[in-house]
């Protein structure tokens, strides 16, 4: 057994109640809004994680009737229920594959590939929401991978949702991802989520969303935000962040790699427009718009250099101080395309997709 002592009381006693089906090893510390601790099933002989969340008895779904849900995007709940008025916890496999922001710390998505994990994530959330629930948290760190499959997890935010589509919350999750709705008056819709999958799109084509909310402000700014300490400091960084979001100006596009189309960039840009009206109304109109695309979007995958898969052909991209060149694979190593002399990037990438 691990040492709970730092834990909520409230929750210890379910802690050592559960022990009694689950060997607990560790704790992981990506329990974002809550406590998840990791151990083995002795009954259903696999790894499991157990997250502890704040769930107040008001604003979340009842936590039972999470383990009712089904579907291949959505992570299966072995068990969950209310600790007391505060608490909840739910049971769900432990995927070894790990959670999609540690597959982009160590890798950038393809392009088709970005498109079909945010499809997956769009059948699992429009899964959640035909059942009348609002995840309200769509980001890296709630997609598990097991292999191929990429599932929809952490349901500490979810909320049920009226018969529209609509929800008034009480609470608020991630700041970055929180819909401009969220931010002006604590209202999500069925759209909040498909903003969120717009900003998931837009991380896994590689653009930058920075997580230190420092790094969200201007020279001036931090320079303020170092004078200051405690709640004032991360009061400061959030109004900026909070004016940005309402805005609509939360992504730099300008940071998504030449390798991205218009086409998707546009399909980004209607997730996440200020208006909830204006977006993709459901997760079955987005991913049909992602579908309709993937068949005319060139196969650029990325391993140590940018890599076009056309027609049965591999051409790639290098770039080093000499300049930047195209390579065309020949079945027995790389040949440089002599007659293909990109100045930029972007160039590159254009010639590649038109030889």
């Amino acid at each position: 057994m691990i040492d709970i002592n730092h834990l909520p009381a409230e929750i210890h006693d379910t802690i050592i109640r559960l022990a009694q089906d689950i060997e607990f090893l560790s704790e992981s510390k990506k329990g974002a809004n809550g406590y998840v601790l990791l151990g083995r099933h002795r009954i259903l002989d696999r790894e499991v994680a157990v997250k502890f969340y704040f769930w107040d008895g008001s604003d979340h779904a009842e936590p039972r009737l999470l383990a009712k849900l089904e579907h291949p995007n959505i992570l299966k709940v072995h068990d969950a229920s209310e600790v007391d008025a505060d608490f909840a916890y739910f049971v769900t496999p432990f995927c070894v594959g790990g959670d999609l922001d540690t597959l982009l710390e160590n890798r950038q998505c393809g392009l088709k590939e970005a498109m079909d994990v945010c499809m997956q994530v769009s059948a699992g959330a429009g899964f959640l929401h035909g059942n009348g629930f609002l995840h309200r948290d769509l980001k890296p760190q709630n997609i598990f991978c097991d292999n191929d499959r990429y599932m929809v997890g952490d349901f500490g935010s979810v909320v049920p949702c009226d018969e529209t589509g609509y929800a008034k919350c009480l609470t608020k999750h991630s700041l970055i991802y929180r819909p401009p709705e969220s931010v002006q008056g604590n209202n999500f819709f069925k759209s909040s989520d498909v903003y969120q999958l717009g900003i998931l799109l837009y991380q896994m084509l590689g653009g930058s969303l920075p997580y230190s909310e420092r790094d969200w402000l201007t020279n001036r700014q931090q320079a303020k935000y170092d004078e200051l300490s405690g709640y004032e400091q991360q009061d400061f960084a959030t109004k900026i962040i909070e004016q940005r979001i309402t805005s609509g100006s939360i992504l730099d596009y300008g940071s998504l790699p030449p390798s991205v189309p218009g086409s998707l960039k546009s399909v980004i840009r209607r997730c996440v427009r200020v208006a909830p009206g204006d977006r993709y109304q459901s997760c079955a109109d987005l991913s049909a718009a992602l579908h309709n695309l993937r068949g005319h979007v060139h196969d650029w995958i990325f391993d140590d250099y940018p890599i076009l898969r056309k027609r049965g052909k591999l051409i790639r991209i290098l770039e080093n101080k000499s300049g930047i060149f195209i390579e065309k694979d020949t079945g027995t190593g790389w040949r440089r395309q002599r007659t293909l002399n990109p100045k930029t990037l972007e160039e590159a990438y254009r010639l590649a997709e038109a030889h």
